[in-house]
């Protein structure tokens, strides 16, 4: 990856934000790849286990269990880039412009492709579209 380069993630579970701003998603760098699915002890990525060490992206911001107030997209994907080994869920894209357009879980507006792996989704909602990955006519995702 050309001025890329990869993020690893311990288990737990991750807000993209605290102030409660249902704009705000983890964003994805173009070319850099993110790997959930560790423990903390690992020193090559061969040795993660992303079923073991579960590694949340939540966008359950608000009042917990209320999805009305969650993220509307809990990450905003990038071309060429990687997400690798994460539970993601409580994505509600229900608003009323390209935020109510799919993709609670993950959605992209660059005409990209993102590289999508290893991934569970659980629990996101939208108002029109696919819940969990946008896939319009700009977006292209490589699931595996």
């Amino acid at each position: 990856m050309a001025g890329g380069g990869e993020v690893w993630v311990a288990k737990g579970t991750y807000y993209p934000t605290d102030s409660g701003d249902r704009e705000i998603s983890f964003q994805l760098k173009s070319g850099v790849a993110l790997y959930g699915g560790f423990a903390g002890t690992e020193r090559d990525l061969d040795q993660r286990d992303w079923e073991a060490n579960i590694t949340i992206l939540s966008g359950d911001i608000g009042k917990p269990g209320d999805n009305s107030d969650n993220s509307y997209h809990v990450v905003q994907g990038a071309n060429d880039a990687t997400i690798d080994g994460f539970t993601i869920t409580g994505g509600n894209a229900d608003g009323d412009t390209s935020c109510g357009k799919g993709g609670g879980a993950i959605a992209n507006d660059y005409q990209a492709i993102l590289n999508v792996s290893n991934c569970t989704f659980i629990g996101n909602s939208t108002a029109e579209g696919d819940a969990d990955i946008d896939t319009d006519d700009t977006f292209s995702a490589e699931v595996s």
